[in-house]
């Protein structure tokens, strides 16, 4: 058998570490996307509605808000980030929220241990915001007050899943990819971008794309 010069050896060896460590540097973040460049992507079918107290909690779906007197909503244009969701309460006080919605539950227990990330900013009003996640009526994780978020320009929110299935969410049947609202529900406008489901990154991810997350990440050659 012919024998490999230690040198060839060497270099072989540290390719192959390159890309081992090249593909555990795979296991990052996966995200799923609920709105982004200015729409819901067609996985959330139902797309953009709203809940209103004033109409005993009936729900007006891809209006803008025109069957729900106490909200409104519409894609605008924004200076630093171009097209967003922009959302409006009325001067009536009545709750009112926003939500984006599939007509069947999605099974998004691979995002156990990950994060409901969002950007927001809040153009007028007042600034305390609130979010939910529902999983099939009566399933959700209850109101979730997020305290002031936005009020001086655009910032990441970075909410717990595991914060959300300790309240109550059923990650097997998730029916919204976010259910959002000014907690005070009056005057105010808020816009919301980004909006995305995001797995921790540090296991196996759990779906496609995710790493193996096995091993102790060294690789030995002598």
């Amino acid at each position: 058998m012919a024998k490999i010069p230690f040198s060839q050896f060497h270099k072989a060896c540290g390719l192959l570490a390159l890309l081992l460590l090249t593909g555990m540097g795979q296991a990052i973040a996966e995200e799923f996307t609920v709105f982004d460049q200015g729409s819901a992507p067609s996985t959330w079918d139902r797309g953009i509605s709203a809940f209103d107290s004033a109409i005993g909690y009936g729900v007006c779906s891809n209006d803008g808000g025109n069957g729900c007197p106490s909200i409104s909503w519409a894609t605008v244009n924004d200076s630093q980030r171009g097209s967003v969701l922009q959302i409006s309460h009325s001067a009536s006080g009545n709750l009112a929220g926003l939500f984006i919605s599939s007509g069947s539950g999605k099974n998004l227990s691979n995002y156990a241990g990950g994060n409901i990330v969002f950007d927001i900013k809040v153009v007028s009003g007042n600034s305390n915001i609130t979010m939910k996640i529902d999983c099939i009526y009566p399933c959700t994780s209850g109101d979730q007050p997020l305290g002031s978020k936005g009020a001086s320009g655009w910032e990441t929110v970075t909410v717990s899943v595991d914060s959300l299935v300790s309240s109550g969410l059923n990650l097997s049947q998730v029916d919204t990819g976010i259910v959002i609202w000014a907690s005070n529900s009056t005057s105010t406008v808020f816009r919301i971008d980004n909006v995305r489901w995001e797995t921790s990154g540090g296991g196996d991810g759990g779906g496609t794309g995710g790493g193996t997350g096995g091993g102790s990440g060294s690789v030995g050659c002598y």
